[in-house]
């Protein structure tokens, strides 16, 4: 079983960019800032009143120890040949037929996640651990504990 591990956090300058163009565009912009997500190398990289924490804005120290609860907190598994599109994230997919696949990604909790069975060489077949789920489509919503859902395809 191959595992992939994957960050889905942002990059200060892009927050801080989108940040001020919605401002321009809406007059008032209030970002919700989420612990753990922007990344900094100084606190000077921080929205104020947060602290740069283990390479993350946050509002206070020792909060970020590699995303929530310092492990990955959606985890995907693929069996056979098939593929996981991740709503924002990079894909998970299986190119070995006998065996499966793992990614693990460390998401800010609370949020819904879009899961998209794509087809490589066989048919998609069912979800495992999937708290939503309508045919190909698995919605997820992150929280600080792992979640683990698998994607089951055909040969």
């Amino acid at each position: 079983m191959g595992t992939s591990r994957v960050d889905g956090r942002s990059r200060c300058s892009g927050f801080f960019a989108a940040g001020a163009l919605a401002g321009l565009v809406a007059g008032c912009y209030r970002p919700e800032l989420r612990d753990c997500v922007v990344e900094c190398n100084t606190v000077g990289d921080c929205a104020p009143g947060l602290v740069c924490d283990d390479g993350f804005c946050a509002a206070a120290r020792g909060t970020c120890v590699d995303g929530p609860n310092g492990r990955p907190n959606l985890i995907v598994v693929v069996v056979r040949l098939g593929r996981v599109n991740i709503q924002g994230q990079t894909s998970c997919e299986n190119t070995d037929n006998g065996e499966m696949h793992q990614c693990e990604y460390v998401l800010p909790p609370g949020d819904m996640i879009k899961l998209m069975a794509m087809k490589v060489d066989g048919d998609f077949s069912q979800w495992d651990g999937c708290p939503q789920e309508v045919q190909k489509i698995c919605h997820v919503t992150t929280t600080n504990e792992p979640i683990t859902v698998t994607a089951q395809f055909d040969d």
